[in-house]
């Protein structure tokens, strides 16, 4: 199996998922061996647009590095609600007691406009 910083072929193929092959006509394949093959992703029409005959159908884009670069994780998640409760909860804090109700009464009003 391949290992990061290894040499990869990828390979443009047709996308035959009926849910995505009309939104995303190709996608990408790393050729590992002769034997093992794996998806990497959908090529976005923008891509194809961009580059041309480039990520045409059945090219092969030969000695590619492999890097992997990770999305957003659960923790990312998880600390990103976390502080903005923390925002929320300063901010809440800086309002005099007697005008929260007040204030609270005028956000749902605002934010509900567009519902009734």
């Amino acid at each position: 199996m391949a290992r990061i910083g290894a040499s990869v072929d990828i390979q443009v193929s047709k996308n035959k998922d009926w849910k995505t092959e009309k939104l995303y006509p190709c996608k990408a394949v790393a050729i590992i061996d002769q034997e093992n093959k794996v998806d990497i992703g959908l090529i976005s029409p923008a891509s194809i647009e961009a580059y041309g005959k480039t990520l045409e159908t059945g090219k092969m884009l030969a000695n590619l590095k492999l890097e992997f670069k990770l999305g957003i994780s659960r923790n990312d998640i998880d600390d990103k609600f976390a502080d903005a409760e923390k925002y929320l909860e300063v901010h809440r804090d800086g309002i005099p007691e007697l005008e929260r109700e007040s204030r609270a009464s005028a956000l749902w009003h605002n934010n509900n406009r567009a519902i009734a």
